[in-house]
């Protein structure tokens, strides 16, 4: 039983799960996991800005990072970073990424994220905003060691 249970964390781990949110603007939520104008992303290292602008089905859309510069599609899309639908050159619409694990906001899902989250759950650091979200492994509202061990056994690749 263990076996199967740790297979299907494997095959969920590897995948990206999108689940249907009410659309109020160009950016088609329904293809992504959105709530409050973030996506969601949870996969098994890191993830391109190709891949989310190819998940979007927007051949406008592009991948920002914070500071508002268009990453190129090979590159790595940290936490923090927008996906935005472009008009006349211009953003009509974006939406904040968040890439689960991802604590450090650095695009890549290490040791340094589980430490993170570990010492925030001690009260030895202090997280916030979209940190906060990516720690919250098992979504169960709270930070805690447990967090921590899921972030360090996806580091660890297994």
């Amino acid at each position: 039983m263990k076996k199967l249970a740790l297979l299907l964390a494997v095959i969920m781990l590897f995948g990206l799960f999108i689940l249907p949110v009410s659309a109020h603007c160009d950016i088609d939520r329904n293809k992504f996991e959105c709530n409050n104008d973030i996506i969601y992303f949870r996969k098994r290292f890191s993830v391109q800005a190709s891949e989310i602008i190819e998940q979007s089905g927007d051949s406008s859309a592009v991948v920002l990072d914070c500071n508002g510069n268009i990453l190129e599609s090979q590159a790595i899309v940290p936490t923090g970073s927008f996906l935005a639908t472009m008009h006349n050159g211009a953003v009509a619409d974006k939406v904040q990424i968040c890439l689960m694990e991802d604590v450090s906001c650095d695009g890549k899902v290490t040791a340094r994220d589980a430490r993170l989250a570990l010492r925030y759950s001690a009260n030895l650091e202090k997280l916030e905003g979209l940190s906060l979200i990516a720690a919250d492994v098992d979504e169960n509202g709270k930070i805690s060691a447990a967090d921590a061990r899921l972030i360090l056994r996806k580091a660890a690749k297994l």
